[in-house]
């Protein structure tokens, strides 16, 4: 049978008082946590999920703290050391050093294993890169008054579905990837003298974006340039998109609404 207890995040069963010792509720708690703790590890090591207000405080012997108000009942959620770091309370950070730039970190406890929001603010003159520190904001104390920077660069989770919107770019404004490898397979072994590829073109690429027209269809064209292949990326209420080509002209149409930006690949042949 089933535990009578469930975990508020992620309905894990537990006993409580009058409950069997079942093999059923152990494998069903465990298989869920195994697999939390697969997906901690493989890919969510430091990042900030949420934060509330930030503000420097003063206290009654004149020392001053970062202090982290709740917004919308959290005021830190974030996974530290692959571990989640969550609190709901306001979290003060120890003293900041006067005359320095204090680097802020919310910290690692190995209490957090168990309750998490037992982490800790702490302040640092130095920059860290542990992972069992993730910094939430920098502190200029060199002045007459402490300046605070909560816009520093911080590590920030990304919700899936912005790798779903054709309007955001999730890695930032910038896509660096100099060296692709491949690792799969064993390529020195490959006969190239008996690999053949028939019947195959292969088209250079241009990126447009194209105003939907809806079954009227839009139109695009190039001088000098065939279309011979696009890949339309609409947004929902684009509908069922289809295109055609006919000569130098490729034609969009959709059966969704009119007016919406279309993000289009057209493959080329370029006019000698």
């Amino acid at each position: 049978m089933s535990y009578s207890n469930l975990t508020d995040h992620f309905s894990l069963p537990y006993m409580k008082s009058g409950d069997v010792l079942t093999e059923e509720g152990e494998s069903l708690q465990w298989k869920v946590v195994d697999n939390l703790l697969y997906a901690f590890a493989m890919g969510l090591t430091n990042m900030i999920l949420r934060e509330g207000s930030y503000s420097v405080t003063q206290d009654i012997d004149d020392n001053y703290h970062l202090t982290i108000e709740p917004l919308s009942g959290v005021s830190f959620a974030g996974v530290i050391n692959k571990r989640l770091c969550l609190s709901n309370e306001t979290k003060t950070s120890t003293s900041l050093s006067i005359g320095a730039i204090n680097y802020v970190y919310a910290t690692y406890q190995f209490s957090v294993d168990l309750e998490p929001s037992t982490f800790t603010l702490v302040p640092s003159i130095e920059t860290s890169s542990s992972i069992t520190k993730l910094l939430v904001a920098t502190i200029d104390m060199t002045g007459e008054s402490p300046i605070i920077d909560t816009t520093t660069e911080k590590t920030y989770s990304t919700s899936i579905s912005s790798h779903m919107n054709n309007n955001i770019n999730p890695h930032g404004t910038v896509l660096k990837q100099s060296v692709i490898e491949c690792n799969q397979g064993d390529f020195v072994e490959m006969d190239t003298e008996e690999l053949t590829i028939k019947n195959l073109s292969i088209y250079p690429s241009i990126y447009t974006t194209l105003v939907s027209a809806g079954s009227t269809g839009v139109t695009w064209s190039e001088a000098g340039m065939t279309p011979k292949f696009a890949t339309v990326y609409g947004e929902e209420s684009v509908g069922e998109i289809y295109w055609s080509i006919s000569g130098s002209v490729l034609t969009i149409k959709n059966t969704g609404a009119t007016g919406v930006t279309m993000n289009v690949k057209i493959e080329i042949e370029e006019s000698v």
